[in-house]
């Protein structure tokens, strides 16, 4: 059977979902990372730790559903933290990304 994997890059953490071929949800896991507030009103993220989390997600979704990675047709990832990332020419980060902060966390 054909499955499809989503992953969702949030502002807290990442979140990864298994589909079946028929729109089924088959299986979710979490994999959290923190959020830096240097001074007030300010918020920063290491960007290398959504990679992290991706790739600790998706083999932990597939161990857990006992669904084979020979059986992955597609991989969709989305994410709505409102941020930027400085990136040099060789496309490393430069520094933490500056993101949106969410101001109940900080007060």
């Amino acid at each position: 059977m054909r499955h499809t994997i989503g992953c969702d890059v949030g502002s807290q953490g990442l979140k990864a979902v298994l589909w079946s071929e028929d729109g089924r949800i088959l299986c979710e896991v979490g994999e959290p990372y923190p959020i830096v507030y240097p001074r007030p009103a300010w918020s920063e993220q290491d960007s290398s730790l959504w990679w992290r989390a991706m790739s600790e997600a998706i083999p932990r979704l597939l161990e857990k559903s006992g669904v084979s990675p020979d059986d992955i047709v597609a991989i969709g990832v989305d994410g709505t933290v409102h941020g930027s990332v400085p990136v040099g020419k060789e496309g490393h980060a430069l520094a933490p990304a500056f993101g949106w902060t969410e101001y109940d966390s900080i007060s």
